[in-house]
């Protein structure tokens, strides 16, 4: 179970109307049925706090053991444990046979609870970090040893999903590089590759990097680095940054956009191809609208004409998106 099924996210209402079949008590059977049937005090007591399988358990069955619960209805209830996908934040121009990825590790307090929310895969992969650096740490203990002892030590599995999320083959080409937080992943490597094609003397296009977090002190991201891609690339890279939370107002890579129009819209213009990586709900549709603002502006056309525009990059593969 521990390697097939999604055991820690949270349990749902379907799942907790079956096992209230098969509660210890009178109790605790009222409680469950209560909960499953009502989906507002579901979501407030159960999912708003990610309450799984077995959090439920315990604090439904008020420490009595849950002894009749068929088997078939926890494998049939639980989902079938699901890829977790990260971008790569290296090249293979530079790593041909290992690959970096950028992790923001999942630890959220959860209001009126003692316990924390943390994700299982980021504190997985930090735990593996920690072996990787002889560190000892108290809890969390993320280990998954796996099937047979087949995970033991700095091991785990994975595989690399093909993409055309890439460069455009010819480097003269300038890229409009777009991606807050965890989204810079991608950039990153496309920003070492094409450091490296400018080391080997090949002609490499205008860069243009668009970065956003909170602060510059707390989580920007690779800040080091971005100096010396400066150094590499000279005046054919620049990285525009948004932090939110400095300065009297938020800023986001959004406005940032708007800032710098008509240099993003000239490029454009001279087919430059554009990468957008973040959250698909927000993020990417915020950014996807505000560029479509600008062609209008820009282009003295309509934003439906605009957004025709939009359109045809991703025809073409001039405009991607990484988003999740």
């Amino acid at each position: 179970m521990h390697h097939q099924l999604e055991i820690y996210t949270p349990v749902s209402r379907q799942l907790l109307g079956t096992l209230a079949r098969f509660t210890p008590s009178d109790a605790s059977k009222a409680k469950a049925t209560a909960l499953a049937a009502n989906k507002t005090r579901f979501h407030d007591t159960v999912s708003k706090i990610q309450y799984n399988i077995a959090r439920t358990l315990k604090i439904l069955g008020d420490g009595e053991p849950w002894t009749h619960i068929p088997f078939s209805a926890i494998i049939e209830g639980i989902p079938k444990l699901q890829p977790q996908y990260y971008s790569i934040s290296s090249s293979s121009l530079i790593q041909p046979q290992k690959v970096s990825i950028t992790v923001a590790v999942e630890d959220q307090a959860i209001t009126g609870q003692s316990d924390r929310f943390r994700g299982v895969t980021s504190n997985y992969l930090l735990a593996l970090k920690h072996m990787q650096k002889v560190e000892v740490h108290a809890e969390p203990g993320y280990e998954i040893r796996g099937l047979r002892e087949t995970y033991t030590g700095i091991r785990l599995l994975i595989y690399i999903r093909l993409s055309n999320f890439r460069l455009p083959l010819d480097p003269s080409r300038p890229v409009v590089l777009i991606g807050p937080g965890t989204g810079i992943a991608l950039m990153r490597g496309f920003v070492i590759e094409r450091a490296k094609q400018a080391h080997l003397g090949q002609p490499v296009g205008k860069t243009l990097v668009f970065f956003g977090c909170r602060r510059s002190d707390e989580d920007y991201i690779y800040a080091p680095e971005w100096i010396d891609y400066k150094k590499a690339l000279g005046d054919g890279f620049e990285i525009i940054t948004a932090f939110s939370r400095e300065g009297p107002s938020k800023v986001y890579v959004q406005q940032r956009l708007k800032e710098y129009a008509g240099e993003v819209n000239k490029f454009m213009e001279e087919k430059a191809a554009v990468y957008v990586c973040g959250d698909a709900n927000h993020m990417a549709r915020d950014t996807r609208h505000t560029l479509v603002q600008i062609i209008s502006q820009h282009r003295g056309i309509s934003e439906k004409a605009a957004e025709g525009v939009i359109k045809s990059m991703r025809t073409t593969a001039q405009y991607q998106e990484d988003v999740w």
